[in-house]
């Protein structure tokens, strides 16, 4: 890999110091935004637990920021952070822990201060152990109603029988009431040791400071007896392993596994290179056969996860209960295709080109550098990070066939199917043997030949330079941002309107209209898109909400020419084949059913029918099986030209191209554009609820998740800064609600709130997941807060950190040009203008602490609410 020399590789300017107790700290400077990523990185995860401690890393990660002698609060180090302007977060993997701040840099020694605090001097509170314990055992309850999370943990179950992968890794309920505070400390004493540790530190910081401050705070940190130990080896596989799973849910769940070698080893980069063209993509082999030509799944995919110890390759794939054996036959036929003819030149450098399109977007925002670096460090060399980019680049495809044909042996093949209970279909094992035999037919799907995008040089920009505005043809309105930090670039095509252009009876109408767009247009069929559109390093994402629709794309800045001429086409010139519209169609009836599968996704849909009563807002995201079967491509096609209009358009870019060169690329693909016919009729805003509205449905289920919104403003109402406030005062950590349901009494792991302001109304959102049995009491002590809130109102502390955190957090979400892109555009289409997304935190400083209150006793009110809640039993 050669990347442009203008453009700093990972690994580059990146200093790394040893204290004398082992611990590693690193430092990246990064001065394009006044933020710091404080990252500490444990090299102990799950697999690093007995048998007798599953789980226990987690629990320990709850534990972290819980509190210490100095700090002896529970919410002290989150109220703290949140003061300084930053967020806490953390995480528990198979082999690591991770823990992190992110802060405006001023803060840093604050920062590193506090989390070296936890680290040296957890309290971990019998008490605060208890409740916190009853929200981890609901996180897990949480977990087994997730189809597809539930799925990879069971195969892991049916594919090792030795290995610590093997386990339910979240714990049993059983065992996670039996954590004592003697426990979790012995845990943490061993493995929480200097030598096991990573300090990684990215942003607006200077590396000197860091290693001063980080010897000052960590150097005393006593040293351990040394490597954790890990799990015991998994003895070779040997045999085909099936397994058929019912449950309460909609769809089937397929999930294939081969035991792959670990990190390192010379067939790890091959079976990476591997899993993109088979699985990764709209042009992935899988993709194609499986779901394109076959329509036997609705989403497939393949992936490899590598650790020093072991390898898994899987493949995943959701379908039609009554279609399982199919699916799982043309999965084996694409396995035994790729053994039959190894990837062409052309699926090798659509791979390259999407290796160097993940290295670049892993640079984006300083938490994703810190991360890598801390994870590539704690392998061996953070300099591994540019190594294994290099190596992946130069993968050969005799090397990916080679490495196929030692992965993909039915003999070590783990099969689990995951079913609806009461449903008839399935699979027994003789049917699954016979899918993944070497006799079986190879498929290997046929892709039109696209040669490998030329590379147009281009003047990049020299320094940042603000969003500047630019008027197009036909109305439309482009946003452009110089950002010359990275090569790459990303567009964004918005289009005002759309689900509040539905009706009951065309509802769906505008997701499969953005679904069928890259299913063909005048001189390209869906294949070739596919192949197309990856070729330049990037796929198609497609944006819907409740006021506007588009698409976008993050692409390699020197096939920025080809990939704009693309995204143009599907816009205007899309043909809506029957044949592919109907592929489409079975895909979104699926997803109709499969929504009911995710909890809080479903509850979402309730509280939606309950908030918004004839009202578009209220319809189903994906339509209605009615609905969406009585689309037809004519119909699309006249929806399509009625809301996709110039007029009704805005264009954003953010990259590192000049604003004139992209302005004049953007323009030539106007010409000949103009607005045709009346546009759509607008919506009106959304009535007011009078009452106490409720839509509820039960499931059988290991938790209740419940939604409650009460009636709030539109977006156009400067109500909404307090608003904003409002939510960082009651949700996430120290928040008001979180303490009150989770904090202080553990009835949940999931808390939260959100201002759901639309451009035609709004509503104030509560949100919990719970036992079903803790339903009404979670709802109890959230309405009693909301009573206290009422009443006493919120203390001026409490709103001055919110809006510190909220002002402090701000720049976090503006790092990447994606995000600022797509920011620019969605306030421009909103009529908000993009002008409102740098003056945001200024709005949020201007907020006094009376606006807050009132703006709670305005919209929180008991009388009249909406509740959406999907009931487990």
């Amino acid at each position: 890999m050669a990347p442009n020399p203008r453009h700093p590789m990972l690994t580059e300017d990146v200093v790394r110091h040893r204290l004398p107790n082992g611990l590693t700290i690193l430092v990246k400077e990064e001065h394009s935004a006044p933020v710091v990523a404080i990252s500490t990185w444990v090299k102990a995860g799950y697999f690093n637990e007995t048998d007798d401690e599953v789980g226990i890393s987690h629990v320990i990660e709850h534990m972290f920021f819980k509190g210490t002698r100095r700090r002896p609060r529970p919410d002290q180090i989150a109220s703290e952070v949140k003061s300084l302007g930053g967020e806490i977060n953390a995480g528990t993997y198979y082999d690591f822990t991770h823990y992190y701040f992110a802060l405006p840099s001023a803060e840093f020694s604050r920062g590193l201060e506090i989390q070296s605090d936890a680290l040296l001097d957890p309290l971990v509170d019998p008490v605060e152990l208890a409740r916190e314990l009853e929200a981890i055992i609901q996180e897990e309850k949480r977990k087994r109603d997730n189809p597809a999370a539930f799925a990879l943990e069971k195969l892991n179950e049916l594919a090792y029988r030795v290995h610590r992968i093997r386990r339910w890794r979240i714990g049993e309920e059983a065992a996670l009431r039996g954590f004592t505070r003697e426990r979790l400390l012995d845990y943490f004493r061993r493995n929480y040791t200097p030598e096991n540790l990573v300090l990684s530190v990215a942003g607006d910081v200077r590396a000197a400071q860091v290693i001063e401050e980080g010897t000052r705070c960590l150097g005393d940190l006593p040293r351990g007896v040394g490597p954790a130990a890990g799990s015991p080896p998994e003895p070779p596989q040997d045999d085909f392993r099936f397994t058929l799973l019912r449950g309460d849910l909609k769809r089937a769940h397929l999930v294939l596994a081969f035991p792959a070698p670990p990190l390192f080893h010379p067939d790890d980069l091959p079976n990476r290179i591997l899993a993109t063209v088979l699985g990764r993509g709209r042009s992935s082999r899988l993709f194609q056969e499986v779901k394109e030509t076959r329509g036997c799944v609705e989403s497939i995919g393949a992936g490899v996860e590598t650790f020093a110890d072991l390898g898994i390759f899987r493949i995943t794939a959701e379908t039609d209960p009554g279609r399982l054996e199919e699916a799982a036959r043309a999965i084996g036929g694409v396995l035994l295709g790729i053994l039959a003819a190894g990837p062409s030149d052309a699926e090798i450098g659509r791979a390259r080109n999407a290796v160097e399109s993940q290295y670049y977007h892993s640079q984006a925002d300083v938490l994703g550098v810190a991360t890598n670096l801390a994870y590539y460090e704690a392998l061996g060399d953070y300099r591994l990070a540019d190594d294994f980019v290099r190596r992946l680049k130069e993968v050969t495809p005799d090397a990916v066939r080679e490495g196929a044909g030692r992965l993909l042996l039915p003999e070590h093949a783990s099969l689990l199917a995951y079913v609806p209970s009461d449903k008839s279909a399935g699979l027994d094992e003789a049917a699954a043997r016979a899918c993944f035999a070497r006799d079986a037919r190879p498929l290997v799907p046929s892709m039109p030949s696209v040669p490998q995008p030329v590379a147009v040089a281009a003047r990049r920009a020299a320094v940042p330079q603000g969003p500047r505005r630019f008027p197009l043809p036909g109305g439309a309105t482009l946003l452009v941002e110089e950002i010359p930090r990275l090569p790459v670039t990303s567009v964004v095509l918005l289009f005002r309107g759309g689900r509040t252009h539905e009706q009951a009876a065309d509802s769906g109408i505008s997701r499969l209209d953005l679904a069928a767009l890259s299913k063909g247009t005048r001189t390209r069929d869906a294949a070739r898109i596919a192949a197309e559109m990856e070729s330049y390093g990037c796929s198609l994402e497609k944006i819907f909400d409740d006021d506007y629709l588009g698409v976008s794309i993050s692409i390699l800045s020197r096939h920025l020419a080809g990939g704009v001429g693309l995204l143009f086409d599907l816009v205007r010139n899309p043909s809506f084949p029957a044949e592919e519209v109907e592929r489409e169609r079975r895909v979104q009836l699926s997803s109709i059913e499969s929504l009911k599968d995710q909890a809080m996704g479903y509850a979402v849909t309730l509280l939606r029918q309950a908030a918004f009563p004839d009202h578009p807002y209220g319809l189903p995201s994906y339509g209605s099986p009615e609905s969406v079967s009585a689309l037809t491509p004519a119909a699309l096609a006249r929806w399509h030209h009625r809301l996709f209009r110039p007029d009704r358009m805005v264009v954003a870019v953010a990259g590192d191209q000049p604003a004139e060169s992209v302005g004049e690329l953007i323009t030539r693909q106007m010409e000949g554009w103009a607005p045709e016919g009346p546009e759509l009729p607008e919506a009106p805003d959304v009535p007011a609820l009078a009452e106490i509205s409720i839509r509820a449905e039960s499931r059988r289920r290991n938790q209740t998740f419940q939604m409650i919104g009460f009636p709030s403003v539109s977006l156009a109402s400067d109500e909404k800064y307090p608003l904003d406030l409002l939510q960082s005062c009651v949700s996430g950590l120290g928040g008001i609600f979180f303490e009150a349901v989770r904090g202080r009494r553990g009835l949940a792991y999931v808390v939260g709130a959100s201002n759901m302001c639309k451009r035609l109304g709004g509503y104030f959102v509560a949100y919990l997941g719970t036992s079903p049995d803790k339903e009404e009491e979670a709802r109890r002590i959230l309405f009693d807060e909301i009573g206290r809130i009422r009443s006493e109102g919120i203390a001026e502390e409490e709103i001055l950190r919110s809006r510190r955190y909220l002002v402090g957090t701000y720049p976090f979400a503006l790092q990447t040009a994606a995000a600022r892109a797509l920011s620019y555009a969605a306030a421009e289409i909103q009529e908000k203008k993009m002008e409102e997304v740098l003056e945001y935190p200024a709005r949020i400083g201007s907020v006094s602490h009376e606006r807050v209150v009132e703006a709670a006793r305005r919209t929180l009110t008991l009388e009249r609410y909406a509740l959406g809640v999907l009931r487990g039993e």
